[in-house]
């Protein structure tokens, strides 16, 4: 990346800036994204499905005795349609075997190919049900039919809830509370049951030129899931794909200010081994929303737009972008959504709130705005959606296109994109679980403070790490804080390799008790310092350990030397790490007696 090097004489500034998906240049609001990967298909795929079950479970289960008769009477239908189906073959269809050219054909084969071999595999003539029916594998047809009902019915009543979907939807964060919410009111069965009824569904031939009216019943829908009251009515704006990226660059294009930010924050990563030398911040952020925003809300104007094809009608991953942004308008109407995007150093910027100190605690705020908007999308999705509709989304090509497209990414820039909606679901859903929606309304005006708050659900006192003084000629040029959230990316994935993960990287930021990262520059090199505390947490890996072992993980080809509680590094440019008390500090630099001068050894 070609650009002037910043110099010692620049003003210090937060090195980041500020985190929320997209930002809008003049107008100084946030502009709130929803992510199509796994936002929209793969938590609601994994974890949509399981939880239309979970809560028809709940439900079947408070009716116990009337479902017990119903399934009684259903299993007796099932063996009265095998008894009339071996009736059927025995009888009258026996006499076909006397027709000319029929001579020697079993009558149940003839069933087999009428019905293209729904009935049984087509390799037994005398295979009773097999096929979607049945196993296939018994000549008499085994439970047949009733194998079928069988894992209906154990879906349906929780017999039979197993490993397979709720391990699925306890692997995506936020998954096993959304289970939780929805048994905690479950309602009746008729949204979920109605993806195997022909009931007429009226969104279904709703293209663009219909788009106001269903925007309208939509926003009523989200007002009573979200319990809030419309002040105005929205409209909204489809955006196909090839107009969503100019947009989106149009919206975030960075001022002459935020581009010295990224230029700074660029080399940090680069330090930390998340980006390659060569790699450009600005322009990878662009792909990176390109691919995977599939709709915004822009506060200052009120503009809402849904990435679709204007032509098509809205399919229920579209409808669900359209609920999820509906909730942010809906949140920013009567609550007001914070401005995450004025940055505290500039001298025109407003008493600054508990949400605006830091960079972290910016992550931590947009955690509870994505979050909230993310648990009312999903309750949405549960009332409105048939589980026909959820299979769907589960199976549309947008999803393997994007995982492609976000797998040639940095992991720590997904990452970071994916948080605020991932545990931001989380945090916010338990909220919600403890204390209704009245709570989460509550947490914009106290937020968590940190994003170890949002990871972890604890709030605990945090102490600011001392000050990076300068070194020779290296002046400090921008500090920020550094969250647990953060050193958790970084920790899965050093030097920007997912297969070099350190273990139980969710359980080592829990050490995480307050941090700060800081670039220095001379105008020509630079380095970067990692200063964190040891919160000293039972049970879990202190930090110095964790962090030297993410620094030998990050260069793996480098020459470890450890002399005491300092441990060197040294490959392309040298890591020091150097631990005093609850005080872990990481530097990098290109000479080691500066990465060890900087470190505090």
């Amino acid at each position: 990346m070609s650009s002037p090097p910043l110099g010692p004489d620049q003003p210090t500034a937060p090195i980041l800036p500020p985190p929320e998906p997209v930002r809008r240049r003049d107008t100084g609001r946030t502009l709130l994204a929803v992510l199509v990967v796994l936002l929209i298909l793969a938590l609601l795929a994994t974890t949509g499905i399981a939880l239309a079950q979970s809560r028809a479970a709940s439900a079947a289960r408070a009716e116990n005795q009337v479902l017990s008769a119903e399934v009684a009477q259903l299993r007796e239908d099932v063996a009265e349609l095998e008894r009339e189906l071996e009736a059927a073959r025995r009888g009258p269809l026996e006499g076909l075997e006397d027709l000319e050219g029929l001579e020697g054909l079993d009558p149940l084969r003839l069933l087999e190919e009428l019905f293209g071999g729904l009935f049984g595999d087509g390799a037994d003539p005398g295979g009773g049900l097999g096929g979607p029916f049945g196993d296939g594998g018994d000549p008499g047809g085994g439970d047949g039919l009733g194998g079928l009902l069988d894992g209906l019915l154990d879906g349906l009543t929780g017999g039979a809830l197993g490993p397979g979907w709720s391990a699925g939807a306890s692997a995506v964060p936020g998954g096993a509370c959304l289970q939780a919410a929805a048994t905690a009111d479950p309602g009746d069965l008729d949204g979920f049951l109605g993806g195997l009824t022909d009931r007429a569904r009226p969104d279904d031939d709703r293209g663009a030129d219909e788009l106001d009216p269903l925007v309208a019943r939509v926003s009523d829908e989200v007002a009573t899931v979200r319990q809030l009251s419309w002040q105005a009515p929205v409209t909204a704006t489809l955006v196909d794909d090839a107009d969503i990226g100019p947009r989106l660059r149009e919206l975030t294009a960075p001022d002459a200010a935020d581009s010295r930010r990224i230029e700074v924050a660029e080399r940090v990563l680069v330090d930390l081994g998340a980006l390659a030398p060569d790699d450009d911040l600005q322009a990878l952020r662009d792909e990176l929303l390109e691919a995977g925003v599939a709709g915004f809300y822009v506060p200052e104007t009120g503009e809402l737009v849904v990435r679709a094809d204007a032509d098509a009608p809205l399919d229920p991953a579209d409808r669900v972008v359209l609920a999820h942004e509906l909730d942010h308008a809906l949140v920013d109407q009567v609550l007001g959504l914070p401005d995450l995007s004025v940055p505290p150093w500039r001298d025109d910027a407003p008493p600054s709130g508990p949400y605006r100190d830091d960079r972290d605690g910016a992550l931590a705020m947009l955690a509870v705005i994505e979050g909230d908007a993310s648990l009312t999308m999903h309750l949405w999705a549960l009332a409105h959606l048939g589980l026909d509709e959820q299979l769907t989304m589960a199976l549309d090509p947008t999803l393997a296109s994007t995982q492609r497209a976000l797998a040639d990414l940095p992991p720590v820039l997904v990452a970071e994109l994916l948080f605020p909606y991932t545990d931001g679901l989380e945090w916010v859903c338990r909220r919600w679980l403890d204390g209704s929606w009245a709570a989460v309304d509550a947490a914009y005006a106290e937020p968590p403070a940190t994003t170890a708050e949002v990871l972890t659900g604890e709030a605990r006192p945090v102490a600011a790490p001392p000050a990076v003084l300068p070194v020779d000629d290296l002046a400090v040029i921008a500090t920020d804080t550094f969250g647990a959230a953060e050193l958790l990316w970084h920790l899965e994935a050093p030097g920007g390799d997912p297969d070099l993960a350190l273990d139980r990287p969710r359980a080592r930021v829990r050490a995480w008790g307050g941090g700060s990262v800081t670039s220095l520059s001379d105008g020509e090199d630079h380095a970067t310092v990692l200063s964190l505390r040891d919160a000293e947490v039972t049970g879990v890996p202190p930090l110095c350990a964790t962090m030297t072992a993410f620094a030998g993980a990050a260069d793996p080809t480098g020459m470890v030397d450890t002399d005491g509680d300092r441990h060197t590094i040294v490959g392309d440019r040298t890591t020091v790490v150097s631990c005093d008390g609850d005080l872990v500090r990481l530097a990098v630099a290109e000479e080691p007696s500066t990465a060890t001068a900087l470190a505090g050894g």
